[in-house]
Parts: C-alpha cells; structure tokens; sequence
C-alpha cells in the first residue's frame, strides 16, 4: 500500500477529507469555508490486517481562521472493509478506500490494548498515551469485549465496550485538560452517591502542548435521557391539555436534588488546583454582563431581519425589539450575589434534561465537556452555580413546550402553568439540598430567585439565537420565555 501518510498528504485526498469533515455533526464551523486542510501530526497503524492514519488535520478557514480536529482514518483496498467510505483513491496498484476509523470495531479494540497494556503511540512529532485512574482495573472489559458504536449524534464520536465501559473521542483539539475528565474525576473521588460515571483512563496526546484524545468512563446501564423521558411521559398523559402526573414532579424533585448535590461537591474544592471557590466580585459581574450584552445584541440583529422569520415568530420578535433592556436594570439582579459571601465554583456548563440518564431510579449527570466551541480555558473557569439551575429550568419549559406541540393540543395556557409548575418544584427542592461547603448561592431563596432571572434571560437569548440559525419554527419558544421575564 505504501506509506499512508504520502497517500493522503496529497492535495485531492486532503480537500476530500475536508468535503467529506465538514458536513460531520461533531464539526462545529459549518458555516465557515474551509480554504485547507494540512495534517499537522499523525500515526500509521496496523492491526490485523487492518490499516489507520491517526491524524490530527489542521483546517484552515477563508476568514483566517483555524481549528485542530482528531480525523483517525480507516484505509482499505477492499471496498466492503470501510463502511460508508469517504472517498476512494489511486495507490499504485488499485484504489484506496478511505472512511472513519471510529466506524471500525477493530479501531476502537486498538484503542483499548494500548490502554490494557500501557502503550505509547508514537506519531512524527509527538506521541499518545492514557493515564489511568483507581477505577480503571474494576471496570475494564477484558479483550475481545462487544462494542456497540452509539448512533447518537453529536459533538464527539462514543463506543460502548462489553456493557461495562464507554470510549469518547474528542473531535476538536485544543491545549489543556478537558473537563470532561477532571470533573467527574473530581466528583467521583469525593460524593458518597453515584451521580456521575467513573472516569478510567484519558488519552491524551503531547508534542510541547497536551490536548485530550479521548476519554474511557465507567458504563453505566440506563434508560435513556430525561429529555427522552419527560417528554414521552408528557405526550402520553397529554389528553387536549398538558396533564400532571405525580411521577413527573417526583422525578423533577429528585433530579434537583442531585443537581445540588453536584454543586454541594464541587464547592469543596479548597486547596485544589482549578477547582478552589472564590468569591464573587465585580469584576465576575462585568464580565458576565459584558457577555450579556453582546449576545443581546448579535440577537437582536438577527431578529431584526423580519422578512426570514416564520410568520407566529415575527409579532414576538417585535415585542422583543421594543423592551427597553438597560444594563442598569440587569445588573440589579447581581445584587445578592454581592451582597454575602456567595462564591463561584466549577460548574457543568452545559446542563439540560438531554445530559441527565435515568439508571434504576437514580440519576446519572454526564457530558461535563461545556459548550465544545468554546475554548477549553473559558470551560474551565468558575462560573455561577445558577448557571446551571437556568439551563435546567429552560430545559424544563422546553420538554413541556415540546410535547404541548406534538400532541397538537390548544391548552396553551395549561402548558405554561405546568411548566411554571416544575420550574418551582425543581427550585424548591434544589434550595432544600443546598448543603455548601463554600456558599455558592445568596442567603436566601428569594436572592437566589432574584439572581437566577438573570442566567435565564442570558440562557434564553442564547436558545433565541441557536433557534434561528437551525430551527426557525421553534424561535417562539425561547421568546416567549424571554419576554416573561422581561
């Protein structure tokens, strides 16, 4: 076959690498016009018969622009060996199947040897290795485990192994550790309850900077997500109206519940580096307004343009340009966490119902990764607890608004009050399992009330800005919510 590296270093093969990434869900630069691609590291492996160019690919955009992604490749001259091939390819004696490696279940098998045995992969400027935790011999399947690659879309790529443990790959490379390692290894090694899955090993790549490969986490058997579940719950009981089933407000009783058990861990981070509570200052509040406003006001472009918007979005669209919103009046909602003692700690960055699995009456918080678009050090820094209270809440309202849609129902009003509803049982039990080590909300719950407006505006403004640049119809809702608090 001759060197893989050559084959693909090729201009054609490398523009067809870039086609064929950039219309992948785990590529966030969709609509930035990728000017080249160059593979910056790599590494040839065979096993088994089997070919794979781990490489790393710097793409390089027309705004200047330019992100590192993981691309491990899967070669074959035999077409029925790649499953959906990317392209093919001359090699001197025949063609060249070129497809994604993390289709294949031998690539990932690869994947697990060199973290059974200890192996360090060399690529041309750097190399690969895991670092194992406590948890890794009780939870590693032996060789030759099933592996189920999850269809799931999303930011990164996850293969179950043997029932017993999951392997993510991170798709975009950046220097630092994910958090998505550090913190359900932080958690794990201090809560007395199994709220997040045990980290086992993290593979992480080094040429002078380190950026994380993957993960493999603990499995942790379950019945799907608690977006899956509210809203089948919720279009099963809907009868011309939302209805309100008890099991629905226990389950949003303790999902709070281990919420704020999260956030109880996490503001135990005394004397450990990149998890120490500090205390909110106003410098936090000017940055977090800084950020406020120019979402607001990118947003408020967007809706600015009438003539783009589904016809139920354009009379809230106008509501929302009128509303006088000064930073004055939303900086007011600061005042109790200046007030006290409140601190900033490590947070999910990312909640909702989707990242929450319901596991035999329990529940599983996972994907601490944060926003992947985001830099790794700005989903690393302490942030405000009710940040992640207002990605639940709206997540809330959303499974409620969602089902009321589905079922073609006209109780609007009911779906409001249900919402509403839930909202208030989630913070109640939220604030009644607040037990801080370092205080991380205000000293009352009418502070926390007062405060959390502000997370929920921003967290709204952000779904009003998502909705029109993927689902337009569904702009109405985050509006709706918006112009409530308002």
């Amino acid at each position: 076959m001759g060197r893989m590296l050559d084959i693909l270093s090729e201009g054609e093969s490398l523009n067809r690498i870039a086609a064929r990434v950039s219309s992948e869900r785990w590529f966030g630069s969709k609509t930035r016009q990728i000017a080249e691609a160059v593979i910056r590291d790599s590494a040839e492996v065979r096993m088994d018969g089997s070919n794979f160019l781990l490489a790393l690919i710097d793409f390089r955009f027309d705004d200047c622009g330019e992100e590192l992604y993981f691309v491990p490749l899967l070669l074959s001259e035999k077409r029925d060996e790649v499953k959906d091939a990317w392209f093919e390819t001359d090699c001197g004696a025949g063609k060249l199947y070129v497809g994604d490696a993390l289709q294949s279940a031998d690539f990932i098998e690869y994947l697990m040897e060199i973290a059974r045995s200890g192996s360090r992969v060399n690529f041309g400027k750097g190399s690969a290795h895991y670092s194992l935790t406590r948890y890794f011999r009780e939870c590693m399947p032996p060789a030759g485990s099933g592996i189920r690659r999850m269809e799931v879309e999303q930011s990164n790529s996850s293969s179950v192994i043997g029932g017993r443990a999951i392997y993510k790959t991170f798709r975009r490379l950046q220097a630092g550790i994910n958090p998505d390692y550090e913190m359900p290894l932080f958690i794990s090694q201090r809560s007395a309850s199994a709220i997040v899955p045990r980290p086992l090993a993290y593979l992480e790549y080094s040429s002078g900077e380190r950026m994380a490969l993957g993960i493999l986490s603990e499995y942790v058997p379950n019945d799907g997500d608690c977006w899956k579940y509210f809203t089948s719950t919720l279009l099963q009981q809907t009868t011309g109206g939302i209805g309100s089933p008890e099991e629905i407000d226990d389950a949003v009783a303790d999902i709070a519940g281990t919420v704020a058990e999260m956030h109880n861990v996490l503001s135990g981070g005394e004397g450990v580096r990149g998890f120490e509570p500090e205390r909110i200052g106003e410098e936090d509040v000017k940055r977090w307004l800084n950020g406020y406003t120019a979402l607001r006001e990118r947003t408020l472009a967007s809706l600015s343009n009438r003539e783009k918007l589904p016809a139920r979005v354009k009379p809230l669209a106008d509501q929302l340009l009128s509303v006088q919103d000064s930073a004055a009046d939303v900086r007011e909602l600061f005042g109790p966490l200046l007030s006290g003692s409140t601190h900033k700690i490590r947070t999910h960055g990312d909640l909702h119902l989707g990242q929450i699995l319901r596991a035999s009456g329990r529940y599983i918080i996972i994907d601490f990764e944060g926003e992947p678009m985001r830099d790794i050090g700005e989903r690393r820094m302490l942030h405000c607890a009710l940040r992640d209270v207002a990605g639940m809440l709206r997540s809330l309202d959303y499974a409620v608004m969602y089902a009321h849609r589905a079922s073609g129902s006209n109780g609007e009003d009911a779906a409001k009050n249900f919402s509403s509803r839930m909202q208030r049982i989630f913070l109640d039990s939220y604030w009644r399992n607040y037990r801080p080590v370092a205080a991380y909300l205000p000293p009352s719950f009418e502070g926390m009330t007062d405060s959390l407006k502000f997370f929920v505006r921003e967290k709204a403004m952000y779904e009003i800005a998502y909705e029109l640049n993927n689902r337009p119809d569904w702009t109405d809702i985050p509006l709706r919510a918006l112009l409530s608090i308002l």
